[in-house]
């Protein structure tokens, strides 16, 4: 059995993108006839693993991650795969940045142990585990899963291209203000208030607001392009 293990619940309106990837993960396994199951928040409670189980943590800080992670000491699954999800980037290590490399030091020593296998969803992140981990580890690069979704024809939209994510820096959303066209950007808002100022003064950006996890895939179907 594969296990994938995300922190947070789904459907989510500020963490849907890591979770819905994993569903799509999911879906893949099963049509190759494998057995998996997603763990969220809300079953965490009653999940148990067996020794010859692979067991996916789709977070390193998260608190439903951690306590599975302290699991292993104890009983160590068949493989144990961490995707960190972007927590171990420089931005996100600046929060609660004691803690966060207290408990790294803590993952360091464990880790001959256990022999983690980790995955990068870019090359950045794939730098960051590297650096803070040990330069031994060599992590597997793989982007997040995305589902192809058609384009609406039927639907007369003034605005051609719409990206969706949480507005905040490393998302780089103005970094849009560089092409000509004018962009509908939904998605949560962060707390650095100062960039979501600069985000409202370029003029082709227009922030429409969170959008449901189940109403993304029509939203995505009336856009020619998603950014």
């Amino acid at each position: 059995m594969i296990y994938f293990v995300n922190q947070d619940y789904f459907p989510s309106k500020v963490a849907g993108g890591s979770a819905k990837s994993i569903l799509l993960l999911r879906e893949l396994i099963s049509e190759n006839k494998l057995n998996s199951e997603v763990i969220f928040k809300d079953n965490y409670s009653s999940f148990k693993y067996d020794s010859k189980d692979i067991v996916v943590l789709n977070s390193i800080f998260g608190s439903v991650c951690r306590k599975i992670l302290f699991r292993f000491i104890m009983k160590k699954p068949a493989r144990c795969i961490i995707i960190p999800r972007g927590e171990l980037l420089a931005g996100a290590i600046k929060n609660s940045s004691f803690k966060k490399h207290l408990y790294i030091k803590f993952v360091k020593n464990i880790y001959n142990k256990l022999n983690f296998e980790w995955v990068a969803t870019s090359v950045r992140e794939r730098d960051a585990i590297e650096l803070l981990m040990e330069p031994k580890i060599k992590p597997k690069l793989n982007s997040n899963l995305l589902r192809n979704i058609p384009f609406n024809s039927s639907i007369n939209r003034v605005n051609d291209l719409c990206s969706i994510g949480r507005l905040e820096l490393k998302k780089n959303q103005i970094f849009l203000k560089n092409i000509k066209h004018k962009v509908d950007l939904y998605g949560a808002l962060s707390n650095e208030k100062e960039y979501i100022m600069r985000v409202d003064k370029i003029q082709n950006l227009s922030y429409l607001g969170n959008i449901d996890p189940d109403k993304m895939s029509q939203l995505y179907s009336e856009y020619r392009i998603n950014l």
